[in-house]
């Protein structure tokens, strides 16, 4: 019975990390960076082609 559930546990793991984009940033774009509100950024990376991602708006 542990066997069992080992295996359907590791094979949800494999399918949840599947799941996520895999989108890769530039090592400075990180977790504290700051930037100014109210401006244009420019943001790349690499990922898939014709792969999307979405954006929190500046405004409230």
């Amino acid at each position: 019975m542990r066997k069992i559930t080992k295996i359907i546990f590791l094979l949800a793991f494999v399918y949840s990390t599947l799941c996520f984009s895999q989108v890769k940033l530039p090592s400075f774009f990180n977790n504290n960076m700051v930037l100014q509100q109210n401006t244009l950024v420019s943001i790349w990376g690499t990922d898939k082609p014709a792969s999307s991602f979405r954006t929190d708006n500046w405004k409230n």
